[in-house]
């Protein structure tokens, strides 16, 4: 097989769950066809009002990121909404909004108890003239000829004032490096991709957009650090802090387990802090194509 972004072979690595592009480093897991694009359908977080609706410190941290580099645009469309807790935020700077969600109970509650325009496909004709695209940690879950399809689309309705902000996992962090399949953003099963900083811009090439900034989303590099240490020292289950603080989840463990496992994050938190303040800052510094996760801001070339 072949790698669908820039043609060259791909090698089964990785306990055979992703193949890796010999050219620009991109995985893809094993099992794609280049035919297939159900998307996937996945809950990711408790669908409680008063939880969505509340500030909190992500979703601030990608509104000052959407105000600095939203330029002319009078529109947002968020790809992969969710419940929609950021974009019933967001919506209120732009005079127009949609959000696309393919999985039906985050559709329903976005529509029905935030009152927001979201729907479970992108229009064919929908105009994305001057309007702001964002695309938070959904890219990775679509199969090849989604990808394709969904790019194809943004190439085909949007102008010169359009502007996509994209933040993906990448797969040449160094919080993959550190941390292995620890890594608090590996998902097999989910993520069908994996995007390095090579294929990303090789994607947007292909379909007539270009990086223009990197914006620093401190809390997905901070939280990426705290997990990854945590998996070092709790490997099953996987992601158990985030899981078990964000939502209650109790993984089927017994309840003495599942105290112990709780004690032990807490008592390890302290120590997790500092280092993991100290590997953001070098990323923050020093690290522009290894931060644990790729945030671009892309404009479309005048040429296409």
């Amino acid at each position: 097989m072949h790698c669908f972004i820039c043609e060259n072979q791909l090698l089964a690595v990785d306990n055979q769950l992703y193949s890796v592009c010999r050219h620009c480093q991109h995985q893809e897991k094993c099992n794609d066809s280049s035919n297939i694009t159900s998307p996937v359908h996945m809950v990711n977080e408790t669908l409680d009002y008063e939880k969505i609706i509340r500030s909190n410190v992500l979703d601030q941290s990608k509104l000052r990121t959407v105000r600095k580099f939203r330029d002319n645009c009078r529109n947002i469309l968020d790809l992969g909404c969710g419940s929609g807790g950021f974009l019933k935020k967001a919506s209120k700077d732009f005079t127009e909004h949609l959000g696309i969600e393919v999985t039906p109970e985050c559709l329903e509650f976005a529509r029905t108890r935030l009152g927001l325009n979201v729907t479970d496909q992108l229009p064919p004709s929908k105009s994305l003239a001057s309007t702001l695209v964002t695309s938070w940690h959904s890219l990775e879950h679509f199969k090849r000829q989604a990808v394709h399809n969904l790019f194809a689309s943004l190439q085909r309705n949007s102008d010169k004032d359009t502007i996509l902000l994209i933040c993906v996992p990448n797969a040449k962090s160094l919080q993959w490096k550190l941390y292995g399949t620890g890594y608090a953003y590996y998902d097999p099963d989910t993520h069908e991709q994996q995007f390095t900083p090579s294929s990303l811009d090789r994607l947007l090439h292909q379909y007539g957009f270009f990086r223009v900034a990197d914006p620093f989303l401190l809390p997905y590099i901070f939280f990426g650090h705290i997990q990854g240490l945590m998996n070092s020292l709790i490997r099953s289950p996987r992601n158990f802090f985030y899981y078990r603080f964000k939502r209650s989840e109790t993984f089927g463990l017994s309840p003495v387990r599942l105290r112990a496992l709780t004690f032990l994050s807490l008592l390890m938190l302290p120590i997790m802090l500092p280092l993991a303040g100290l590997f953001t800052a070098v990323e923050w510094l020093f690290l522009r194509e290894s931060r644990g996760v790729l945030t671009a801001v892309c404009k479309k070339s005048v040429r296409s």
